[in-house]
């Protein structure tokens, strides 16, 4: 999922979650499919990266693009390296085969602490212990695609990732009740 706005309304972003307000944003892609579809809205709340655990939905702020435009991106954080003195995030889209690349806490905008499916008036709380387990199995089971295609791609790696997002599916269910 990756949003796209100007410098402006970056900077009023930003400082909005500096002051430890959380931020709303919309889901445009389905890059977090099933469990964030476009349309989905996200609440952000600001956190560093020592605070994460894997299977967190982390919001990364992508800098310039072509259009000159800043862009956020959510995704699941699938490990955390954690050196000397920073700490370096692997993210990947649940919908994605493989993981982004490495990136630095620098990048960290917050994480996602709840979604509203779209036309639900009721919000699911990813902060719960049942919505933290799944993220960590999700996690796991990311992890283990994106290394499966990387090293062989092909059918392996497909059915590790259809297993996944029909977890996704059945999780979306239990969370919501």
């Amino acid at each position: 999922m990756s949003t796209r706005v100007s410098d402006t309304a970056q900077k009023l972003v930003e400082a909005h979650l500096d002051a430890g307000n959380t931020v709303q944003f919309t889901v445009p892609t389905s890059s977090m499919s099933p469990i964030l579809a476009p349309g989905d809205r996200v609440m952000v709340k600001r956190v560093r990266a020592v605070e994460l655990t894997v299977g967190d939905l982390v919001v990364q702020k992508l800098g310039r693009s072509n259009d000159a435009a800043s862009a956020w991106m959510v995704h699941r954080l699938i490990q955390k390296q954690t050196e000397s003195d920073s700490v370096r995030l692997i993210t990947k889209g649940d919908n994605a085969s493989l993981a982004d690349a490495p990136w630095t806490e620098t990048g960290l905008s917050g994480r996602v602490v709840s979604v509203r499916k779209n036309g639900s008036a009721r919000a699911i709380d990813l902060t719960t212990r049942r919505a933290r387990f799944f993220a960590r199995l999700f996690a796991f089971f990311s992890m283990i695609e994106s290394r499966v295609n990387k090293q062989w791609g092909g059918f392996a790696g497909r059915m590790i990732g259809k297993a996944n997002r029909l977890m996704g599916d059945v999780s979306l269910i239990w969370l919501a009740h």
